[in-house]
């Protein structure tokens, strides 16, 4: 700094609980230099920064935050300025620029186009899952010994355990929503389309392949269809698979007189910032683009998410909906229309996560996704076949077949919380130790009440068995008992 004084910084920034334990965590343990900082999204992880630099600066420090593109720079400034912080931008003829502030923003592609090597001794990443991206990884060469902490909401990057040392978190999405800070969704599936012909590169769908086949008149009308039935004229963003595809949407919708923007990677800053203002305000309704909004877009009043863009990549796909996970005023759930059938393909959000660092060379085995189940009537998503649904009532009619009929009763799978989960788990396990069962029946009984087998976040340990837990091992008694006097009735089939 000119006068040569160090200032203290204090943000006005108030951490949660568990934004508060993840940046203790992040701090320890200074020997693994590189560090990834997990918190999904709605979670805070600005915040988290923000308190993060913080600290690094009053520590002495001299910070460079890193995003992943040029477009992310005057936002980033905007919250720190908000926080309190005070900072320098390294961009061209940007009004902020200052080089001897002790705390830097910069865009990666600015950093390497322009070979600067800004004097510091801790660096931040943005969006850290990019950071296996040749730029980044060039820009840290320079820097061997200088900490580096990588902030993001989708870890899961091939090769990221290449660029970071270690993986922290507190919470998950699951923990989040059972928790309000996170609504839960809604996802209906009115469309599966054919993608047999569509090529997988990168271990994602072929770009051009992929707009060819969704952008069908026919598709894009029905998203407009399925909005006006269900999203009763809420905010919406919609994920197209290329611009011009994002564009047909968009007229479709200002064809019925849905007032609609949309926005792609050459909308103008000034442009950007005015079509999201008036979607915040409602003038808008719906704003479509082509992923320019999967990342550093936040509006909590947002109440629906379209996906018309199919992928493989859970990276992308918990971006695209984690938009509309924000709680707000009023709102107790959102709304998701998936079109692409990637819901189906990649399972709810708060399912259980990869979260472990990927080495590149080996596959993180991926948890197993319980088979879902899309009403053929209204096409809402859900993680067991209720009978009849539970939203729109509908029952599949009873065959007409000549059956003998037996007796016998059925049991309600439900999921149930993660608390809940852990309950059952822990009096099945009690159950298991006073009568000598092998830890194979634990998993058995979990998956008869709960549709799947227990997610790997389970504790194990023995805890008093719930009445909910005794009640289903005696009516799986008594259905043992009946059918064992079925068979002496009817006699055994094969």
């Amino acid at each position: 700094m000119p006068d040569g004084e160090t200032q203290p910084f204090r943000s006005n920034v108030v951490l949660r609980d568990y934004q508060t334990d993840l940046l203790k965590l992040s701090t320890e343990r200074l020997d693994q230099k590189r560090t990834c900082l997990y918190l999904p999204t709605g979670g805070g992880k600005t915040e988290l920064a923000i308190k993060l630099c913080e600290s690094l600066l009053n520590m002495g420090d001299s910070v460079v935050w890193c995003v992943n593109r040029i477009t992310l720079i005057n936002q980033t400034s905007e919250r720190f300025t908000d926080a309190g912080i005070d900072h320098g931008v390294i961009q061209a003829k940007h009004p902020k620029t200052a080089s001897w502030k002790q705390l830097q923003v910069a865009s990666i592609q600015t950093l390497n186009r322009r070979n600067l090597k800004p004097n510091c001794t801790a660096i931040v990443i943005d969006e850290a899952h990019g950071a296996i991206a040749e730029t980044y990884k060039n820009y840290l060469a320079q820097y061997p010994d200088v900490p580096v902490w990588g902030l993001t909401a989708t870890p899961f990057s091939k090769g990221l355990g290449k660029v970071f040392d270690r993986l922290v978190y507190t919470v998950t999405v699951s923990d989040l929503t059972e928790r309000g800070w996170l609504v839960p969704a809604r996802f209906f599936a009115p469309d599966r389309p054919d993608l047999g012909g569509v090529d997988i590169v990168a271990g994602d769908y072929h770009e051009a392949q992929l707009s060819a086949v969704m952008d069908d008149s026919k598709l894009v009308g029905n998203i407009c269809d399925e909005w006006q039935k269900r999203a009763k004229n809420g905010r919406t963003i919609v994920f197209a698979t290329s611009i011009d595809h994002s564009k047909h949407i968009c007229d479709q919708f200002n064809f019925r007189k849905i007032p609609s923007e949309h926005i792609d990677c050459f909308t103008t800053t000034k442009d950007r910032k005015e079509i999201l203002a008036r979607l915040r305000t409602g003038t808008t309704r719906v704003v479509t683009n082509c992923s320019v909004l999967a990342e550093g877009f936040d509006l909590p009043d947002l109440e629906c998410v379209v996906l018309a863009r199919p992928t493989k990549s859970l990276i992308r796909y918990l971006q695209m909906v984690g938009r509309g996970l924000r709680p707000a005023e009023g709102k107790t759930s959102a709304l998701v229309l998936d079109h692409s059938n990637t819901v189906e393909l990649l399972g709810f959000p708060t399912d259980d996560l990869p979260l472990a660092l990927d080495m590149g060379n080996t596959k993180i085995k991926t948890p197993t996704k319980p088979k879902l189940h899309i009403c053929p009537k209204c096409k809402a998503i859900s993680k067991r076949k209720p009978n009849p649904c539970n939203v729109c009532n509908y029952a599949p009619p009873k065959p007409d077949f000549d059956i003998e009929q037996r007796e016998g009763s059925l049991h309600e799978l439900r999921r149930g919380t993660p608390a809940e989960q852990q309950r059952y788990y822990a009096g099945l396990i009690s159950i298991q130790r006073e009568k000598g069962y092998n830890n194979g029946w634990v998993a058995h009984k979990f998956k008869e009440r709960h549709g799947m087998w227990p997610p790997r976040s389970l504790k194990w340990y023995a805890a008093e068995p719930t009445k909910e837990l005794l009640n289903d091992l005696l009516a799986a008694q008594i259905r043992w008992a009946k059918s064992k006097a079925a068979e002496r009735k009817y006699g055994s089939r094969a």
